[in-house]
C-alpha cells in the first residue's frame, strides 16, 4: 500500500491483506546483495559530505579572496585548489613571489604560460576587496582544514569506487552499462537500491506480472503522484517514497544517458518541449527502467533501435 496509512481503517484493511496471504513475501538480501549495498550506501554518504565540503570552501572565499572562483573554469582543479592550499587567500597570494606562484601553476596545469597566469592571478588578488580589507587570521585555518577534509574524502571515494567495481555484477547493473552514457557506478548503485527485477516480476496484489516498470518505477518514488484530502486537491508530484539514494543515482544516470544515447536523447527533447527540465528527466528514468524489463524479459542486449522498437519512440533517433 502507497502512501501513509495511520488510520484505523487503513489498519484494518493492511491486517485483512496479511491474514489472507495475499501480501507478498520478501526474498532475504544475499551476501552480496548486502555488500554492494553496503558500499553504494557509504559511496552516497562521502559524495554527500564532499559536496558539503565544496560549498563550505566556496562560503569561505567570500570573505578571503571572492574573485578567486573566477579566475578558473573548475574551482575544484588541481591548480586552484594547490594555490588556495599554499596561499589561502587574497592578501596571501598578493604578497606571494611571481616566481614561487608560477613553480606551483607549472606543476599543477597542462599547456599554460606559468610566468603569465602567475601575473595574473597576482594582479587579481592585488586587485580584490580582501586585500585592503582582509579577513581574520583564523581563516586561512579554516580554508587549510576545509582542503585536507576535500583531499580525505576523494580518497575515500576512490577506494570505495575501486572496490565497488571488484564486486559481482547484478543482470540490472550489466544491462544498464550497455547504454551510453550510464557509467560503471551508478548502475552498480541502482542495482544494489533495486534488488534484482525478481522482486517486481509479480505484483504483491493482483499476483499479475505486467506493469513491472511500474511497479520500480513506484518503489524509486518517481511515479506521478497528487495529494489530495477532502475537498483539497493539490498539484501532481513525483511522490518521492523510499530511497532517496535511489531517486537521485536514477536523476544522474538520466541526464548523462540522455546527453550520450540517440533514444533518450529523442525521449528528453520531446518532453522539454513543454516541461521543466526536471520533468523531462523524470520522463527519461520511466522510459530507462521500461527499456531495463523488455531486455530482462527478452534476454537482449541494449540497442538504440531495439529500445524504439520496445518501447516506443517519440522522435526520429537522430
Amino acid at each position: 500500500m502507497r502512501g501513509r496509512k495511520t488510520d484505523k481503517q487503513d489498519a484494518v484493511a493492511i491486517a485483512g491483506i496479511v491474514a489472507r496471504g495475499e501480501h507478498a513475501a520478501r526474498r532475504p538480501e544475499g551476501e552480496a546483495e548486502r555488500n554492494l549495498k553496503c558500499l553504494t550506501r557509504q559511496r552516497g554518504y562521502l559524495v554527500s559530505g564532499r559536496s558539503g565540503s565544496k560549498n563550505r570552501l566556496r562560503d569561505q572565499l567570500l570573505e578571503s579572496f571572492p574573485e578567486f572562483p573566477a579566475l578558473f573554469k573548475d574551482l575544484f582543479s588541481r591548480l586552484p585548489l594547490a594555490l588556495l592550499d599554499k596561499w589561502p587567500g587574497a592578501a596571501a597570494l598578493a604578497r606571494a613571489r611571481k616566481g614561487s606562484v608560477a613553480k606551483v601553476v607549472k606543476a599543477n596545469s597542462r599547456g599554460k604560460d606559468a610566468g603569465k597566469e602567475a601575473a595574473r592571478i597576482i594582479a587579481a588578488a592585488k586587485d580584490s576587496i580582501c586585500f585592503a580589507h582582509p579577513p581574520p587570521k583564523s581563516a586561512a585555518l579554516c580554508i587549510r582544514s576545509t582542503l585536507r577534509a576535500l583531499r580525505d574524502l576523494d580518497a575515500s571515494i576512490e577506494e570505495i569506487d575501486a572496490e565497488i567495481q571488484e564486486c559481482e555484477r547484478p543482470e540490472m547493473a550489466r544491462l544498464m552499462e550497455g547504454i551510453k552514457g550510464a557509467g560503471k557506478t551508478m548502475p552498480m548503485v541502482i542495482a544494489s537500491e533495486f534488488g534484482g527485477f525478481e522482486r517486481f516480476e509479480v505484483s504483491p496484489t493482483t499476483g499479475k506480472g505486467a506493469d513491472m516498470a511500474k511497479r520500480m518505477l513506484a518503489f524509486a518514488g518517481c511515479e506521478p503522484r497528487i495529494r489530495e484530502s477532502g475537498k483539497w486537491k493539490g498539484k501532481t508530484k513525483v511522490s518521492k517514497r523510499g530511497s532517496g539514494q535511489l531517486r537521485l543515482a536514477l536523476y544522474l544516470a538520466a541526464n548523462t544517458i540522455r546527453m550520450n544515447d540517440g533514444y533518450f536523447r529523442a525521449v528528453y527533447d520531446e518532453k522539454a518541449k513543454t516541461k521543466h527540465h526536471s520533468v523531462a528527466l523524470f520522463y527519461v528514468i520511466r522510459k530507462l527502467l521500461e527499456v531495463l524489463c523488455s531486455l530482462h524479459r527478452t534476454g537482449r542486449e541494449y540497442s538504440p533501435t531495439y529500445a524504439g522498437r520496445s518501447c516506443g519512440q517519440p522522435v526520429a533517433i537522430g
